[in-house]
């Protein structure tokens, strides 16, 4: 059967403006002439000069609020548990805030069509920081310039010193027009200002920075690409039902020379039990045959210096609690006890493995477990596929996501603080997912611990002989995922081309294949079907269709 022509004709143009708008929704955020924060852009690699950047970590330790002053500061938007984890872990709650300093830089050369005195001599630096309500910083510094005079400078709407086109500001009067530099009697100027100019920060990133003579010539030029590689500080609160998991890597005390000196070895584990109770598991191998003898956690938090059985009751809580080896000199078993101190309060202290009489023959300290935790390159959580790798720039460092831990306590709660240098800058990390670890692996069992002294001060921990400690094991699997949001919208990305612009454009797309719609209908109606007189129908149109009836010549 067919259809009536007006309803083939109408389809077909609703699956045309269907086709538009679902094409015009899968372009790249690119096309709407939004900077690609992820690009490595040759360009960016003439920067890497400490000359001409912003002393980014001196700005981030400075005393600035969130928000102000290039301050960038990001969110974890909302936190789930992993789509792909099917384990007992249950997330209560998590918060990851990241926080760094925005600044572009403008490194300022001769302009193309600069000819004269100052060609040879003109250079410097222009740096642009963002403000609150869409205000701009500017910082310059030029020398080489003309002595002793004042002449404007200004952001162009160009991006190539061969074309910098008009002044870059959509208010009226140009909010550029009475900006001018000063310079001294050896054509040296520098200063700062802010200024408003109807277009935010992002905006102005991949403009030209102009300097002008007297007359308005262009004298000195340079693009503002965005700064890449300051320190970001990354702040973290996690609790969960992923309570702490230490380890002590068991190797021979110092003063065991013995027999057993070059054979004995093994791990403890240590976790949370009830009502303060700790739990003990322990394998260890190369000791005595057949003996039975104490194991205990003891004060000192280093196999130099022991110290006594670690507990605060009377008696000594750890007196009975021995182990026993078998033919091979091997034992394995596990126990609870209330020492006194809780999970907590044993961590980073020795565990210590005694002979027959009394003597230390293994020992190691209590080592934390720690999960990872990273900023990923995927925007969201659905799948493995895609949220992709971890976020950061190859070229510049090794990953440096791949030591980052957190670690939880008795009560599965976990907050702290970190520096890490990801080679992009902190707005890049925007919409971004987060993925948090947890539970470890099946093959985390032959986890061990590295207690040797550290100096990166992301892992510090406070101990009484100020001895640090971290964990090797910063794997696990991967529980909870979110994205992080801009928390200031300190540039609102409304003139940015998205999400805005695209919507308008959506919209527009809409009223335009409706108008085409309607303008099919009527031409149907009074041109097309007008032409054909005489005829009753322009179609069989069969059962279950409405009929196209010419109109009526007479009775």
């Amino acid at each position: 059967m067919h259809q009536p022509l007006g309803n083939r004709m109408a389809r077909v143009v609703f699956f045309l403006l269907l086709s538009l708008v679902v094409a015009y929704a899968q372009l790249p955020d690119t096309f709407m002439g939004v900077p690609e924060p992820d690009s490595d852009n040759d360009s960016n690699e003439n920067l890497d000069s400490d000359e001409f950047y912003l002393e980014i970590d001196e700005a981030r330790d400075s005393d600035h609020e969130p928000g102000k002053d290039g301050r960038c500061l990001l969110n974890l938007e909302k936190v789930e548990v992993y789509p792909a984890y099917e384990g007992p872990f249950q997330l209560a709650g998590a918060s990851v805030q990241v926080v760094g300093v925005e600044a572009s830089v403008a490194k300022i050369t001769r302009s193309p069509g600069n000819n004269g005195s100052t060609a040879f001599t003109i250079g410097g630096a222009v740096r642009l920081i963002p403000q609150k309500n869409g205000v701009i910083r500017i910082q310059y510094e030029i020398t080489g310039a003309i002595p002793n005079t004042i002449a404007g400078m200004h952001i162009h709407e160009g991006t190539d010193c061969d074309d910098i086109g008009a002044l870059f500001s959509s208010n009226e009067p140009n909010s550029w027009i009475p900006v001018k530099y000063q310079t001294d009697f050896d054509g040296n100027s520098e200063g700062a200002f802010d200024i408003e100019t109807g277009f935010s920060y992002h905006k102005n990133i991949g403009k030209v920075v102009n300097f002008h003579s007297p007359d308005g010539t262009s004298i000195g030029c340079g693009v503002l690409l965005p700064v890449r590689g300051g320190n970001l500080e990354i702040n973290y609160a996690i609790s969960s039902s992923q309570t702490g998991i230490s380890i002590a890597t068991l190797t021979r005390s110092p003063t065991n020379h013995g027999p057993t000196a070059g054979t004995i070895g093994g791990t403890v584990r240590m976790t949370p039990s009830v009502n303060g109770f700790v739990l003990f598991e322990y394998d260890i191998f190369g000791t005595f045959p057949n003996i039975v003898a104490g194991l205990h956690t003891h004060l000192g938090v280093s196999c130099n210096e022991i110290g006594p059985a670690y507990s605060n009751k009377q008696p000594n809580a750890w007196i009975p609690f021995k182990y026993a080896s078998n033919e091979n000199g091997t034992s394995t078993g596990s126990f609870v006890i209330d020492s006194g101190f809780d999970y907590d309060e044993n961590v980073h202290h020795v565990f210590d493995i005694h002979d027959a009489e009394g003597n230390s023959i293994a020992c190691g300290p209590l080592v934390p477990m720690g999960f990872g935790m990273a900023i990923h390159r995927g925007e969201t959580c659905k799948t493995d596929v895609d949220i992709k790798g971890h976020f950061w720039r190859p070229m510049d460092s090794p990953d440096p996501w791949q030591d980052i831990v957190y670690i939880p306590d008795q009560n599965g709660n976990a907050h702290g603080s970190f520096t890490i240098k990801t080679g992009f800058t902190c707005s890049a990390h925007d919409q971004h997912a987060v993925v948090i670890k947890g539970e470890p692996e099946e093959n985390d069992s032959d986890f061990e611990s590295d207690y040797k002294p550290f100096e990166d001060p992301r892992f510090q921990v406070e101990v009484e002989d100020d001895t640090d400690f971290r964990s090797d094991m910063t794997e696990g699997v991967r529980i909870a995922c979110g994205a992080l949001f801009d928390v200031d919208e300190r540039d609102d990305h409304s003139d940015d081309g998205f999400p805005y612009e695209r919507t308008f454009i959506v919209i527009g797309i809409l009223v335009v294949g409706f108008m085409m719609i309607g303008l099919t209908a009527v031409y149907l109606k009074f041109w097309y079907l007008p032409s054909k007189e005489g005829s009753q129908s322009l179609v069989d149109p069969g059962e279950g269709y409405s009929t196209f009836i010419s109109p009526s010549t007479g009775p």
